[in-house]
């Protein structure tokens, strides 16, 4: 039955419990001092609930409880300027040197105030930085005089951040001009550039080691950061892996034409809002690539050729692009590709099974406007397995009482079990499938297809179907006994109307880790006869969430 996981549960209830105590007194003006009573290890499990309604003043006083006790993890979500304030002097009256990781999101007009760069310059053993979206190159500054050992820094949507700060955290001074560097890679080393724009011998231990030397991870993304700052830190950070910054591709595009030939350390890139370099040259200098992620090309891509380029790719993400005509699917297997996500803006179809086939080893697939069909099944395909449920079948009240020995086989009808075929892979590695077909009634699931993409993840966690209106019963019925569906925690159906209650009653019985049940576009008539099965469900008090919502219009 549903509520396995009711130790957990129980959990989080107490954990609630606490922080609700905790606003009560907050809004009688009580309970200052109760959060420094707390075991650290409470306030950091505070601090990472997601307490929607509490008030700020609440989560204040964990920070600041969390600051004084000395947690090594800090993450804070505030835009009370006063209690930022508040925050950040109970950090410069602590000891930061045990803090290890920090988070500061304020509010999107809250100022950092004047407290936050001495509270970094004293962080001298962080090793995970995120701060958005109140970063400045002053901020960077006095990290760099910190020198702790980042290895990730977060600085998404701060508009404050620049190339000057960049070179701040690098130790550069800001006429400095890091193409030659970036082209030479580790080589240029023998020919710093000094603070007073001469060129020094390299054998500063600052030119080694600092801030840069450590960094692998980067997230610049929304800042003002532009092609000049990407190549300091292509230049600056030999072991960076992951760049996230708008003028990445056109960092690698002048690296290619300028002619460096040193591989970078880089494993994921973004490009975004410009053309794919050419992928013989990008894998040139990225040999160690595993994760491309392209948003809004200029031009038409290839999936095929992206994966013919890369051959070392484990994660592909295409977002808002037009396909080329032609065949899309590799050729021959690709057993490494484990990350999948397409999202076209020109609808296009594809054979559900020959993608299973052509990537054995898919974990999570993504599939926005487009459609999945599956071949025709030929005359001598063998019958579908009638399910128990067969009650669920509009057809089954109007059967005959002949024994089916004795009768001929009933016509398949939108209410009858699927011919599967060709069958689902026999040992599926996928744990969330989400097929988004484009927003039209022309454009829908055939419940052949629902049946065996739900057998394809039948180990999967999360599955979210798009439009299917004509999924029935024994569709869901048929999926079940076939051994769909058996470890799923979130299903989500897309105009599903035609399952009634007692399908999801029985659903709900036969998925014993489904914590999350959603029902999306669905006519008003539906969504009042869904109300009654919410209240049979907290009534049964399980462990479930049941969401359903139809049309705006």
């Amino acid at each position: 039955m549903v509520g396995v996981r009711l130790p957990e549960r129980l959990q989080n209830s107490a954990l609630a419990a606490w922080l609700w105590t905790l606003d009560a007194a907050a809004r009688r003006g009580e309970g200052v001092r109760a959060p420094l009573l707390a075991p650290p290890a409470l306030l950091v499990a505070g601090l990472g609930w997601d307490g929607a309604g509490l008030r700020e003043a609440v989560m204040a006083r964990l920070a600041v409880a969390s600051v004084a006790a000395g947690v090594p993890h800090l993450d804070v979500i505030l835009e009370h300027p006063a209690l930022v304030e508040a925050v950040l002097e109970a950090m410069l009256a602590a000891d930061l040197t045990c803090l290890t990781c920090l988070a500061l999101r304020l509010g999107p007009r809250t100022p950092p105030g004047p407290h936050l760069a001495p509270a970094l310059q004293a962080m001298t053993s962080l090793t995970s930085l995120t701060l958005t979206p109140c970063a400045t190159d002053q901020h960077l500054a006095s990290l760099a005089r910190a020198a702790p050992p980042l290895t990730i820094l977060n600085l998404t949507y701060c508009p404050s951040v620049t190339d000057v700060g960049v070179l701040a955290l690098l130790g550069r001074p800001h006429h400095y001009h890091p193409l030659r560097d970036a082209i030479q890679g580790e080589d240029a080393n023998d020919h710093k550039e000094t603070n007073d724009g001469t060129l020094g011998s390299g054998d500063d231990k600052s030119d080694t080691e600092g801030v840069g030397a450590t960094l692998n991870q980067i997230n610049v993304w929304g800042s003002a950061v532009t092609t000049r700052g990407c190549l300091a830190l292509l230049a600056g950070c030999p072991a960076l892996t992951a760049l996230t910054c708008q003028w990445a591709g056109e960092a690698l595009e002048v690296l290619s034409r300028a002619g460096r030939h040193k591989p970078l350390a880089l494993t994921q890139l973004l490009l975004a809002e410009t053309h794919l370099p050419h992928l013989n040259l990008l894998m040139t200098l990225c040999p160690k690539l595993t994760t491309l992620v392209v948003r809004w090309p200029n031009g038409p891509i290839s999936m095929m050729e992206v994966l013919l380029g890369a051959p070392t790719l484990t994660t592909l993400t295409l977002l808002q692009y037009f396909p080329e005509p032609g065949p899309q699917l590799p050729f021959k297997p690709r057993p490494t590709l484990t990350h999948l996500h397409l999202s076209v803006l020109e609808h296009r179809t594809v054979d559900l099974n020959a993608l299973a086939q052509a990537f054995p080893a898919l974990t999570h697939l993504i599939l926005e406007g487009i459609t999945p069909t599956l071949p025709i099944p030929p005359h001598d395909a063998p019958p579908p397995l009638l399910p128990s449920l067969s009650t669920y079948s509009s057809s089954s009240s109007s059967s005959s009482s002949s024994s089916p020995s004795s009768s001929p086989s009933p016509p398949i009808t939108p209410t009858s079990p699927c011919i599967l075929w060709p069958n689902p892979p026999a040992a599926p590695t996928l744990q969330s499938l989400r097929l988004a077909t484009p927003p039209s009634t022309a454009h829908v699931l055939a419940p052949r297809v629902v049946v065996w993409a739900a057998l394809w993840a039948r180990d999967a966690s999360t599955l979210d179907l798009a439009t299917c209106p004509a999924l029935a019963d024994i569709h869901l019925a048929q999926a079940l006994a076939e051994g769909g569906l058996a470890q799923i925690e979130d299903l989500r159906l897309t105009g599903a109307a035609r399952v009634s209650d007692a399908g999801l009653n029985t659903l709900i019985d036969s998925c014993p880790y489904l914590r999350r049940l959603a029902l999306k576009m669905l006519p008003k008539k539906r969504l009042a006869q869904l109300e009654t099965l919410k209240v049979d469900l907290r009534t049964r008090n399980l462990d479930l969430e049941l969401i359903t919502y139809g049309w705006k219009f």
